[in-house]
């Protein structure tokens, strides 16, 4: 059964591990909080590039992205533990509004057939512009096992993954703003970050990392604010009550 929402995990750089969480670290996650409700979540290049195995060369590409997941919360617990404690649950119309759509994974290895002919048809391209538009489409492929591997673990497939990704041309209907570089914590340095604002009503679900940084952050006027604005309650959760669904 598919998940009511799709969550973006945050906070991979300040804390994954629940029982390490310090005072600093909580009020680290609330100021993420914060920064997203009143600017949006991040699409940023990432600080490594997504690779694709295909034939005899790797395919590399840089793009701002922004990913999701359709894991049922009952699942959440591994998950937020790789990639952030903070999860922002949206609907599959708000990440689709944005022109995004789920991950095609594909078998990162070489002389497969996805990968090996998007690789063909990437060195046969020679305008600029079409070749841009490729890796768009690459944007939403990923390897479903441990890149480099001699075996498939198949690891990433069920994080279920959405994403959003952003050529940074298109303003996408005024819904993709660009932003500073240095507001995304990830992106690569010397690009460009941008964000999708969020209305209170895009927000149905806040997962905190802990209870104490749930109350921190329940402290703060601008959490408040933009949680009295909803239309309908905001869920908070934090994740360990998420294994409880």
């Amino acid at each position: 059964m598919r998940s009511n929402y799709l969550v973006h995990w945050t906070g991979q750089t300040i804390e994954t591990c629940i029982e390490r969480l310090t005072p600093q670290n909580r009020e680290a996650y609330v100021r993420r909080l914060v920064s997203i409700l009143s600017n949006g979540i991040w699409l940023a290049i990432p600080s490594e590039h997504e690779i694709l195995i295909g034939h005899a060369a790797p395919i590399q590409y840089s793009l701002s992205v922004a990913c999701f997941t359709e894991i049922r919360l009952s699942h959440a617990w591994d998950h937020a533990h790789q990639y952030g404690l903070l999860g922002i649950g949206v609907t599959r119309k708000f990440v689709l509004d944005r022109r995004g759509g789920p991950v095609l994974y594909v078998r990162n290895r070489p002389c497969e057939l996805v990968v090996g002919n998007v690789y063909e048809l990437d060195r046969a391209i020679v305008n600029k512009t079409n070749q841009s538009k490729l890796r768009v489409l690459l944007g939403f492929m990923k390897g479903m096992s441990t890149p480099g591997s001699d075996f498939e673990d198949f690891r990433f497939l069920d994080e279920q993954e959405w994403r959003v990704v952003y050529p940074g041309k298109d303003k996408c209907c005024g819904l993709i703003k660009t932003t500073g570089a240095s507001d995304h914590p990830n992106t690569r340095q010397g690009h460009t970050a941008f964000t999708m604002p969020l209305h209170p009503d895009d927000v149905r679900l806040i997962v905190f990392p802990d209870d104490g940084t749930r109350e921190k952050a329940l402290e703060r006027e601008e959490v408040h604010r933009f949680l009295d604005h909803a239309s309908k309650p905001i869920a908070c959760l934090t994740v360990e009550e998420c294994r409880q669904f």
